[in-house]
């Protein structure tokens, strides 16, 4: 649920409770993402800072929709993934520096298990936040195990 008020917002959120944000912060999924394509609009929260990870993929519209993602490219540095000129329109993006790269993360109980999704990862052009997940041709994997390439770095 949102209230409006003005160019901020009041999200409510899984995991953080009520949050400001302003209108410019939201990020519009024209197509949602797999399994939630009528959730459109999301925030990304990054409560440790800009570039620092874990973050939270949060919906506007639904408290409960949460996702902790990771900046794949930040990780691996192997990771640099091709965009077809069809989700290259979607996100109106002309050059892949106005994109960034989220990826999904499965946390199991013994957090050091957690896997990141590769294969399937979210882009955002940064400049229009506007935003997609995609299914990637190059051979990423869909569970890599996260940790073994944090602990290395």
């Amino acid at each position: 649920m949102v209230n409006k008020d003005s160019k901020t917002f009041i999200v409510n959120t899984r995991d953080f409770g009520e949050i400001k944000v302003n209108e410019t912060d939201i990020i519009t999924f024209p197509n949602g993402l797999f399994a939630f394509e009528d959730m459109k609009e999301f925030i990304l929260i990054t409560p440790k800072g800009e570039d620092e990870f874990p973050m939270w993929l949060q919906s506007v519209e639904s408290a409960d929709l949460c996702f902790i993602v990771f900046d794949p490219q930040k990780i691996f540095d192997s990771f640099k993934p091709k965009l077809d000129k069809n989700t290259l329109s979607l996100l109106q993006i002309d050059d892949l520096s106005k994109a960034r790269f989220l990826s999904i993360a499965v946390i199991y109980d013994d957090y050091i298990k957690t896997t990141i999704n590769l294969k399937s990862p979210i882009v955002i052009n940064v400049e229009k936040l506007i935003g997609a997940q995609v299914i990637l041709d190059e051979s990423y994997p869909f569970k890599h195990p996260l940790f073994s390439e944090v602990e290395g770095k």
